[in-house]
């Protein structure tokens, strides 16, 4: 017999007693007792034992669930819940599959990489200015890709600067390190079970559940980077009525994910090596020889003014002296100093053609070694021929002197730039010395003597070309310097022995610098040598010792003194008058 598990209509129920709830008096809500719905309206249901949600259930399904509808009687009855007391005419049992799906993750591998990655960064420079080369490499300093790049560093400073380049080691210039670290996940599916829940949900009418599939994980994209994950779903809802009894039975899938994590940590190792390259002038050995030959001349014209006023009371006098001169002059800038040694000897002889006037001839010999502080050994040899006249003027204790020369040398030059380069020329000097001062003896054999004066020095050097190497040519070029100065001499006359110091403040009125014209394979360009500092100051002591009536030995010391240049002479000789 149909029953009507739940009554929402108008019709009363024809009985209800006890348990039973009659709402609003005309409606029976939940009749537990005997009484009947007499009618069912209002959309109500009014099944049969083998309607599930009011669709027939399979009857192998019902057959299958006989077991557990025995059990869901005998559990109501031990409640003491009847159908009746339900407001059901009888209980209707039901059954319902649900599916569920779940992860279950293995112990992750973990794997770690620790990588070193290089950037070698090599730079190229001439004279400090921007990089002519600038490259980064994968590999450490030591690895010969990085070497390469040294190489063709050195080969770019090279080209900029010219054979007179001077390329250092290279210098660590810079220097980082930087590790960062990264993780990646793999996930694979290592296996799949499937297990059905031994007691099924039971759930009393009326009610609503979820049945189909309740929750799905995301495992067809493995093997993958991606974590899989589940998620909950909706189902399909099923709706119990008064009276029914639904057994749910729940089926999961059970998914195991092997899991591996790999870290790499990784190590960047930067560095930056400079190469410096410095443009070193070549070829300044032909400057110095200009510089030292001038020195010599100015020299000998000194000694000639010197001597033109004899200070004997004997008609004739002559000297004779051998001397040394060692000198040295700072870099400046790019132009490598050099150091100068000149040893000499000179003699003359003056005669007094009238009172107060004096004539006289001399004669200079001198060799002159040159060494420049340059990084290609450049080095240079002056063999010098002077003669020379003087004059002398005298009135009481006004003097002038005067003098002149001429003379002739042969020059050798070397360097080495790309080889040995030597060459070989002629030189030709002529100077002009004049000079006047006031001598004021006083007792005790003092004397102070004031003067001022000028000398003008000038050569010539032959044309040449240097051979072997990479080779100058040249050629014949010119060059000369003005002086002036303004000096003291202070001494004394002890009988046979004399004594003198004195000083002087020298300026150079033209021809302080010191260039050569040149021609490099095919291409002029000029040879800058040292500047001579404007304004310099010379002082010296000389001594005398009277050891005949006409004849005296004498020494001397005389030094110059510029910005960057010192010079230091020694002079020793015998004079005689007759």
């Amino acid at each position: 017999m149909a029953t009507c598990y739940y009554c929402n209509g108008s019709a009363r129920c024809a009985g209800c007693n006890g348990t039973g709830v009659q709402a609003d008096g005309r409606t029976c809500a939940l009749c537990g007792g005997n009484g009947r719905c007499q009618r069912c309206t209002n959309g109500q249901m009014r099944v049969s034992d083998s309607t599930i949600g009011g669709r027939t259930a399979p009857q192998g399904f019902i057959r299958s669930g006989i077991g557990l509808a025995l059990a869901g009687t005998a559990l109501m009855a031990g409640l003491g819940v009847t159908a009746e007391a339900w407001g059901a005419e009888s209980i209707k049992t039901t059954f319902a599959t649900s599916q569920t799906e779940s992860l279950v993750f293995s112990p992750a591998t973990v794997t770690t990489i620790n990588v070193t990655t290089y950037a070698t960064q090599i730079l190229g420079r001439l004279n400090g200015g921007t990089p002519l080369y600038d490259q980064t490499f994968g590999v450490p300093f030591s690895d010969p890709a990085a070497k390469a790049g040294v190489t063709a560093a050195q080969a770019a400073i090279t080209t900029a600067g010219g054979p007179g380049v001077i390329i250092g080691a290279p210098v660590l210039t810079a220097s980082s390190g930087n590790t960062t670290s990264s993780s990646v996940s793999a996930y694979s599916l290592a296996g799949t079970q499937t297990t059905t829940a031994a007691l099924p949900i039971l759930t009393f009418g009326p009610n609503t559940i979820a049945t189909g599939q309740l929750s799905a994980c995301n495992v067809g994209g493995l093997p993958g980077g991606t974590r899989p994950t589940c998620q909950s779903l909706s189902g399909t809802p099923y709706v119990l009525a008064v009276g029914e009894l639904n057994y749910n039975t729940i089926t999961n899938t059970e998914y195991t994910i092997d899991q591996t994590t790999t870290t790499t940590n990784t190590t960047t190792q930067f560095e930056q090596w400079t190469l410096f390259g410095t443009v070193q002038a070549f070829g300044m050995a032909h400057t110095a020889v200009q510089s030292a030959t001038l020195d010599a001349n100015s020299r000998f014209l000194r000694r000639l003014g010197d001597e033109a006023n004899g200070g004997t009371d004997q008609p004739f006098h002559s000297w004779i002296e051998g001397y040394g001169v060692w000198s040295h002059e700072k870099a400046q800038g790019g132009v490598s100093g050099d150091n100068r040694n000149l040893y000499g000897i000179a003699g003359g002889i003056s005669g007094t053609v009238s009172p107060g006037f004096t004539l006289g001839v001399g004669i200079d010999h001198g060799n002159t070694d040159i060494t420049l502080d340059s990084a290609f050994a450049e080095s240079g040899r002056i063999d010098l021929t002077q003669i020379g006249v003087n004059a002398g003027f005298a009135s009481g204790p006004w003097f002038a002197d005067l003098a002149a020369t001429y003379g002739f040398a042969d020059a050798g030059t070397t360097h080495a730039v790309g080889g040995v380069s030597s060459a070989s020329y002629g030189i030709r000097t002529r100077g002009a010395l004049a000079e006047t001062g006031y001598r004021f003896d006083l007792d005790g054999g003092f004397r102070i003597t004031p003067s001022v004066g000028l000398d003008y020095t000038a050569m010539r050097s032959d044309g040449f070309t240097e051979t072997g190497g990479l080779a100058l040519s040249a050629n014949g070029h010119s060059t000369d310097r003005t002086r002036i100065w303004a000096g003291l001499n202070v001494g004394q006359n002890l009988g046979n022995f004399d004594w003198s110091v004195y000083g002087r403040l020298v300026g150079v009125v033209a021809g302080d610098e010191r260039l050569l014209p040149v021609t490099f394979y095919g291409v002029p360009t000029t040879v800058a040598g040292m500047s001579e500092a404007e304004i310099g100051g010379d002082a010296g002591a000389r001594v005398s010792y009277k050891f005949a009536r006409s004849a005296e030995f004498f020494a001397r010391y005389d030094g110059r003194f510029r910005d960057g240049f010192t010079a230091h002479a020694a002079t020793a000789g015998v004079k005689v008058s007759f």
